[in-house]
């Protein structure tokens, strides 16, 4: 017995044409193609995101990472960035393994202009908090 639709046209599947409806619309699906279609087009983004290289940008001193971050981000967040996700002079993170230790460090390498006292001392506390548990 066929399949009947809902305006009482018979419905036949093949393989070949897809899902076919008979009668007025004379339509054809293609479930399996439009399915094949999207898995496509989904794993090519999934691939295109999650293909990513490993290489960490360097630079030869905390300064230098420091001003080739955007103007637009606030001086905690490149004080961050610097400290957790660049490597400096071969060290990464760059900025020690305390607070206190950062404090130091950004005293010593980053120029008393680009960031204020307060600023160093919050961006160096969330630094404590986000190093990697050893």
């Amino acid at each position: 017995m066929e399949p009947i639709t809902s305006s009482g046209s018979p419905a036949r599947f093949t393989a070949a044409q897809g899902f076919r409806i008979f009668g007025r619309s004379g339509c054809t699906v293609r479930p399996m193609k439009h399915l094949g279609l999207t898995l496509m087009a989904t794993l090519s983004i999934l691939v295109g995101f999650g293909c990513s290289s490993d290489d960490v940008s360097s630079f030869d001193t905390y300064q230098e990472c420091f001003d080739d971050r955007p103007l637009a981000d606030l001086p905690v967040d490149k004080i961050l960035a610097c400290c957790l996700d660049t490597q400096i002079d071969g060290a990464r993170p760059a900025c020690g393994q305390s607070e206190p230790d950062c404090i130091n460090y950004l005293t010593n390498n980053l120029s008393q202009f680009d960031a204020s006292t307060v600023e160093v001392q919050d961006a160096c506390a969330q630094y404590d908090d986000m190093l990697p548990a050893e």
